[in-house]
């Protein structure tokens, strides 16, 4: 790490200067500031590029065909559920079609202690037949590159969001919507069109008075959030929003039928028209805000961009 600018310098210094500590993943060598063993070592890694070590992770994609359906969910609920979640671990699950593909599932698994194979992903890396398999420790450049080479450019794109309480049937109901969407997409040239699940688990709902603060279904037993992301990307310029729409529509359908609809709408992935701030008590809130310190209105009439107010 050489040291790292970025937009909070001014109040938070460089990116090194937030790191608290460092770990090598060969041995059980660790490195603090107030270490009396190896403060030093922790002030020459800070800033001194890859002299003494590079920050890494296990990180990695791994690709499935679409028999291990079954599997592939019942090892998502699972993980969903885990009481003993570990925090040190990222997953996205997906399952999609693509023109060059096929069909299949797609779990990206990062883990930030670079250990060999925490036991949290070892229901994902033992489900067999893997089509591939690229988990490995890495850097972060590495890993974002890897990723990055899954994208195609220049495309038609939508992107559209919901988010529902873990529930293993609505899962598998998920996969029948999403399994009968692609017979009406399937023939675009260049289709990809895949749904990725992610987690927002109980543990990050603790460390995150935010989400406390916009979820308005939250209780003390509450479960994981599954947050639902339906990417499509194809190149004639056919319209299929409405496919997506739809399918989406299906989705919240069943989680209000099934009581596991969570009142929140993830913003990050949300598409335009979506109303991310919700109808209850929070919207109303933002927009007495508004008024009281945007009277004249200028950043819901004049700024482009981003969700709306009123």
């Amino acid at each position: 790490m050489l040291g790292d600018l970025s937009h909070f310098s001014g109040h938070a210094g460089l990116v090194c200067d937030a790191v608290t500590e460092y770990l090598a993943s060969s041995s059980t060598v660790r490195a603090t500031e107030s270490d009396s063993n190896n403060g030093d070592l922790f002030r020459a890694l800070r800033g001194c590029s890859i002299n003494f070590g590079i920050a890494d992770f296990l990180g990695g994609t791994l690709v499935y065909p679409i028999e291990t359906k079954d599997q592939q969910l019942q090892a998502f609920y699972n993980y969903s559920t885990n009481p003993s979640s570990d925090p040190n671990v990222s997953l996205i699950h997906s399952f999609g079609i693509s023109a060059e593909r096929d069909s299949g599932f797609v779990n990206s698994i990062v883990h930030m202690k670079p250990e060999s194979e925490p036991s949290v992903i070892k229901p994902f890396t033992s489900l067999s037949p893997t089509y591939l398999n690229t988990l490995r420790e890495r850097s972060l450049t590495e890993l974002t590159i890897e990723q990055d080479s899954y994208n195609v450019t220049g495309l038609c794109q939508i992107i559209i969001v919901t988010t529902y309480y873990i529930d293993l049937s609505l899962l598998h109901h998920i996969y029948d919507l999403w399994h009968h969407s692609c017979d009406r997409v399937k023939d675009h040239a260049g289709i990809i069109w895949s749904m990725s699940l992610q987690l927002i688990s109980p543990m990050v709902i603790i460390h995150s008075p935010f989400l406390q603060d916009v979820i308005p279904t939250l209780s003390a037993d509450s479960k994981s959030i599954v947050v639902a992301l339906l990417t499509g990307t194809w190149e004639d310029p056919a319209a299929l929003e409405g496919v997506a729409m739809q399918l989406i529509d299906g989705i919240e359908t069943t989680a209000q039928e099934s009581a596991v609809q969570t009142g929140y709408l993830y913003p990050n992935y949300a598409r335009a028209g979506q109303n991310v701030f919700g109808e209850g008590k929070r919207k109303a809130w933002l927009q007495q805000m508004s008024k009281k310190y945007d009277p004249e209105g200028i950043f819901q009439r004049c700024v482009p961009g981003g969700f709306k107010l009123f």
